[in-house]
């Protein structure tokens, strides 16, 4: 009934154990779930799974399937659908506060920043890695247990209706979008459509649900006043939020570096309707990057609906470590400073990264290594020529494309390279276009000296960690 099946075999009330999707790792005991995806189809496995000792089989209602084994057999009309409406089934069994995290960027960092600001207080159930599609997030929700006491999941599209769908699944009591810029354009065509998009989240709560505004974002300020319930606001301005019960405020901002630790400051002031209420609370990360300071004060705005003070929340981010992949700065011997933010990249982020780095580089040489951005649909060759236009004043010492787009961007940068002041640009000679990431790492070997830093930044198709896995092992 909960998966609108029937049983192709054993009895309803047979139990078959936890889902799993993964035939690879599936273990005795489990229970299979068959999806199809455009790569592969779990239902060629079955055999396989019931060798490993699977306690039953759910599969795609489709005439002709072999059925090996004796096992407990469920078919449903869709097995995406099956595992998402078994995920909300597990959830509505659960009576904790679960927090759902979207946006355009930074919602990554953010779930783990409130994590880790929760755990503090509370057990916590998270998705982890980047569980977060219509396949992760239900599988996430099915790994709740009694001794949890709080969740906070993440949740990514790529489509619209897929945030609806994953809200429809976790019923969250709070529910924050970071940001929305030119993300996945692909199947969404145009940033109003990535608002429309991240709006379901808001579309899909309920009317007590908290939602954690983004002030400085007039979209998403848009998309939350629609909302009829409780709203906590977060910005980088000092002042302002007049129009809003309680919002936290970023009032001052300063880059430290204590010996090999290195990071941001910052004080935090909470008002409500424009009023100061208590003092201002000072945060610290060692993480680089003003993006992370946005992030961190989301991650405080989304833990007041669970009555976390801004102390708590400040104490906590103390020890928080960054993600890998995302902005982490790497040391290695020489000594050369390597920032790898591989996982991800899109126009709003490594316009960013590009300026946190030239910002931390201070006087040593810069070395950029840039890969695609994947999912931009129409706006794939203008949003790469921007990227590469903006690297020409920078005063890089090195910039290597890497990816389909290289050539585009190399062309823009060049372009700009030689309007730029000699003093201040990149040499229109040192931008080269490698043609894979194994001549990107013999490149640096050659080039690198001490003292040097070095950023890479590409969407994950681009695989840059390759690059980052190579140098650490060139550097020893």
């Amino acid at each position: 009934v909960i998966c609108r099946g029937r049983v192709r075999r054993g009895r309803a009330e047979n139990r078959v154990g936890e889902i799993c999707t993964d035939s690879r790792a599936l273990q005795a005991g489990q229970c299979f779930l068959a999806l199809k995806g455009a790569r592969f189809d779990g239902h060629s496995f079955l055999r396989k799974v019931v060798q490993k000792g699977a306690s039953g089989l759910i599969v795609e209602d489709r005439p002709g399937l072999h059925l090996p084994g004796t096992v407990p057999v469920i078919a449903v009309p869709d097995t995406l659908a099956a595992l998402g409406d078994l995920a909300a089934d597990w959830r509505r069994r659960f009576d904790v506060p679960l927090v759902a995290v979207t946006g355009s960027t930074g919602k990554s960092t953010t779930k783990e920043m409130i994590a880790h600001i929760l755990s503090g207080r509370y057990r916590v159930l998270k998705n982890e890695g980047n569980l977060n599609n219509l396949i992760g997030l239900p599988l996430s929700l099915l790994r709740l247990r009694p001794s949890h006491q709080a969740a906070v999941l993440e949740m990514g599209m790529n489509r619209p209706g897929e945030i609806a769908r994953l809200t429809a699944i976790a019923r969250p009591e709070v529910g924050l979008i970071t940001n929305v810029g030119p993300v996945h354009l692909e199947g969404l065509g145009d940033v109003e459509g990535v608002a429309r998009a991240k709006g379901e989240l808001v579309r899909g709560l309920g009317k007590d649900a908290w939602v954690v505004v983004n002030l400085d974002d007039p979209r998403v300020r848009r998309i939350m006043r629609r909302h009829p319930g409780p709203k906590v606001g977060f910005s980088r301005r000092p002042e302002g939020g007049r129009d809003w019960q309680e919002s936290l405020h970023l009032t001052s901002f300063h880059p430290f570096e204590k010996g090999k630790r290195r990071g941001v400051e910052w004080t935090v002031q909470r008002r409500s309707r424009g009023q100061a209420v208590g003092p201002a609370v000072r945060f610290h990360l060692t993480t680089l990057g003003w993006h992370n300071v946005e992030n961190a004060l989301a991650a405080a705005a989304a833990g007041r609906p669970l009555q976390l003070s801004l102390a708590e929340a400040a104490r906590r981010l103390e020890s928080f470590s960054g993600l890998k992949g995302r902005n982490q700065l790497l040391e290695l011997p020489g000594p050369v400073r390597l920032v790898d933010d591989s996982y991800n990249a899109n126009p709003v982020s490594t316009p960013a990264a590009l300026q946190s780095f030239n910002y931390w580089r201070g006087r040593n040489r810069g070395i950029v290594v840039l890969g695609d951005m994947l999912e931009l649909g129409k706006f794939t060759r203008p949003a790469h020529l921007q990227v590469g236009a903006s690297l020409g004043p920078m005063g890089f010492d090195l910039v290597i494309f890497r990816g389909e787009q290289a050539g585009a961007m190399a062309l823009a940068a060049r372009k700009a390279a030689r309007l730029s002041s000699p003093k201040s640009g990149v040499s229109a000679k040192r931008i080269r276009v490698a043609e894979s990431n194994e001549e990107v790492v013999a490149w640096l070997a050659k080039e690198l000296k001490a003292g040097d830093w070095v950023l890479v930044k590409g969407s994950h198709g681009v695989r840059l960690e390759e690059v980052v896995a190579g140098l650490r092992k060139e550097r020893g």
